[in-house]
């Protein structure tokens, strides 16, 4: 009944309905018709339902990795027009934590995200970074992209970012894509 409610008509239902949905959290995962439809959502015309579903993705957290309509919806969130939903579809990837980080549409929009003219859309992607912790140093983009957060952005968002990755504090970009990384046990010598 609940799935058919994320299909109504009227999106103030189905934001509702995903809302509700969100309450299941990872259990929901396990209901792949669920799931196929938590992606329809994602790609609903109204910004609410694309938010709404986000929360969801967010709240089910590393389960819903596994599921590709999912993770392909959530990576065109990543590049919407509307900054608000950019900035949900960010703190979803978060909410999945390092699983995000075997997706790479999902890292490249991530990394995108860290240079975007809106800075709570660059909060939030810091902050999805920061969810995703040590797993975001495999991905060329996203350091290329926090030299340039290091750089120029303000100490929250820089706190959000490099407060997740508990074992790595410190990194340097060495020209065309090469970095040293270097776990905290390695700074006091």
């Amino acid at each position: 009944a609940l799935a058919a409610l994320l299909e109504d008509e009227d999106e103030y239902v189905r934001s509702s309905a995903a809302i509700a949905v969100g309450g299941i959290g990872a259990a929901a995962a396990g209901h792949e018709g669920f799931m196929k439809t938590l992606a329809a959502l994602m790609q609903d015309e109204g910004r609410n339902p694309r938010q709404c579903a986000v929360d969801m993705v967010r709240k089910i957290g590393a389960a819903a990795a596994g599921h590709d309509g999912i993770m392909a919806a959530l990576a065109a969130l990543l590049e919407d027009k509307d900054r608000f939903v950019r900035s949900s579809a960010a703190r979803a990837v978060g909410g999945i934590g390092a699983a995000a980080a075997g997706h790479d549409g999902i890292m490249a929009a991530l990394a995108a995200l860290l240079e975007d003219e809106d800075e709570d859309v660059r909060f939030a992607a810091a902050d999805a970074v920061g969810g995703i912790g040590a797993a975001a140093a495999g991905h060329d983009g996203i350091m290329v992209a926090l030299v340039g957060v290091h750089a120029r952005e303000s100490q929250r968002i820089k706190f959000d970012v490099f407060a997740g990755w508990r074992d790595v504090r410190i990194f340097e970009h060495q020209g065309k894509g090469a970095f040293i990384v270097l776990p905290v046990s390695e700074l006091s010598r």
